[in-house]
């Protein structure tokens, strides 16, 4: 755990202040002469290493501690930006005025010696203001509620061992209010940032007499946390797959991958819309870009799934549905017949081996683009069903592992992980095989958050409360077999080579 040493704050015009974040290294925001030159469409209205705590440093937001009225309310400061009327051109970081009508973007950026994590942004939209001799610019008022320091570390920037921070889990819930401001400026807009509701995390001592209790009375308890997570689950800008050239691209009507995490191809010359594929950057335990989760390939897109393979530099694809379900497509089969060759655009697979296991397959593929030849393991869950869940953690746990044992030691690039929509077994799996890596090197279990966490990276990640209680017990199975550990039962494949190629382990 590190502590907090100084903040940052992120405003820009409508989304150009991105989403949250975190990391090791942070890179340097534009200044306001870059922003007020055209040059960028977001700024750093704070300077260099500012805290609003240490009373002794020039704060241009002027922040001021509030005294909460209540005993039990958060300790919170209230900070101005777009104070400053004029920015010189040899101050880098300025609070400089904000334009009137004009969507804002604000966010907040927190930092310790081991790295730095974000609140998502908030967004408002600034008062429209009639232009006078005396009113030159429009000043928006933002409440940043901070627990007590202590406090607000152990809450939102804890640091994971290997020092991989966990991602800030906030989301920032808007209120809108009218307080009087000096004679020369518009009222103020107020804007709250609040955590919003979590689940406290649990240990591995504890886990499974949480998992008994939230069973009881039908499940209840499971109802009500997976409502509230429902509740307050983001919803983010998906523009790319809502333009007309994308729209037969997406599977379903409802499943669009958001624009800040979704997956990007290399455009093909000009033609629209061709750097699109349903499919986001998911986070996982040791890389911000561990799983790509995506839905199953149509037949006009099969050519785009191979160019996102072969572009992202992917060795794994893991597939938890049947092609065909209760009679319905659930998923072009991309990929030939064992001994066959196809080309899917200028690539050309072929199926070097196929094994077949009792609750999934194991395929072996040769991808060639020119001169260039890689290999591509496809890890085929087949024993999850159209409706529900496998039938006990064992299932999915087993294939976990045996997904994680074939991963190449070196740059594996990020795991492809697909079922119909890529959301509902899709975050299942990513959301336990994440638990997993984490319960590793600690005894904390926060299954709420994670699920909170996938959620901000690609919609309505883990779709059913069916499959949320499977989580609970996939984990708790995990925890068992940690108190507990047993010889691993997954199968270890016996590949049906064809021809003359070699399975390398890729």
């Amino acid at each position: 755990m590190g502590d907090i040493i100084h903040y940052a704050v992120i405003i820009g015009v409508s989304e150009a202040v991105g989403n949250a974040t975190t990391g090791r290294i942070a890179e340097t925001f534009p200044s306001w002469s870059n922003y007020s030159e055209g040059f960028t469409s977001f700024y750093q209205a704070t300077p260099l290493e500012w805290n609003p705590f240490k009373e002794e440093q020039e704060d241009p937001l002027h922040c001021k501690e509030i005294k909460a009225e209540e005993p039990e309310r958060k300790t919170f400061i209230r900070c101005t930006v777009g104070v400053d009327r004029e920015c010189p051109s040899g101050k880098p970081y300025c609070n400089g005025p904000l334009k009137p009508d004009t969507r804002y973007g604000v966010k907040l950026r927190a930092f310790t010696r081991g790295g730095f994590s974000e609140t998502d942004p908030l967004y408002t939209v600034t008062d429209r203001i009639k232009e006078t001799s005396s009113i030159v610019g429009v000043v928006v008022g933002v409440i940043v509620v901070f627990l007590m320091l202590s406090a607000f570390i152990a809450f939102t920037l804890i640091l994971k061992r290997k020092g991989k921070l966990v991602e800030l889990r906030l989301s920032i819930l808007a209120r809108f209010g009218r307080q009087p401001t000096a004679p020369q400026l518009p009222a103020e807009q107020v804007l709250q940032l609040e955590a919003c509701p979590t689940v406290a995390p649990l240990t591995i001592r504890n886990f499974a007499d949480h998992v008994r209790l939230m069973m009881s009375d039908s499940h209840l308890r499971f109802s009500q946390e997976f409502e509230t997570l429902k509740k307050n689950s983001p919803k983010f800008p998906c523009t790319a797959a809502e333009m007309d050239e994308n729209r037969p691209k997406n599977r379903w009507l409802n499943i669009f991958p958001y624009d800040h995490s979704r997956v990007k191809l290399l455009p093909l010359g000009d033609e629209p819309g061709s750097d699109f594929v349903n499919a986001n950057y998911v986070p996982g335990y040791s890389s911000l870009r561990e799983y790509i989760a995506t839905q199953g390939p149509l037949a006009n897109t099969v050519d785009d799934f191979w160019r996102m393979i072969w572009e992202q530099s992917v060795s794994m694809i893991v597939m938890l549905t049947q092609c065909v379900e209760r009679g319905k497509n659930k998923c072009e089969q991309y990929w030939p017949d064992a001994g066959e060759a196809k080309h899917y655009g200028d690539m050309q697979v072929r199926t070097i081996s196929e094994s077949m296991l009792s609750s999934y397959i194991i395929r072996l593929f040769h991808v060639q683009l020119g001169s260039q030849e890689r290999r591509v393991k496809q890890m085929h869950f087949t024993h999850w069903p159209d409706f529900g869940c496998p039938e006990c953690p064992d299932d999915l746990i087993n294939f976990i592992r045996a997904v994680r044992d074939h991963l190449p030691r070196f740059k594996p690039g990020p795991i492809v992980v697909h079922c119909s929509a890529g959301v509902g077994r899709t975050g299942t799996f990513i959301a336990v095989d994440r638990l997993s890596q984490q319960l590793r090197s600690t005894d904390s279990i926060d299954i709420f958050g994670t699920v909170m966490e996938l959620r901000h990276h690609r919609i309505n990640m883990v779709q059913t409360e069916d499959q949320y209680i499977y989580i609970h017990l996939c984990v708790k199975q995990l925890g068992d077999d940690i108190n507990q550990p047993h010889e691993s039962e997954y199968e270890e494949a016996i590949y049906s080579n064809i021809g003359m190629e070699k399975d390398t382990g890729v």
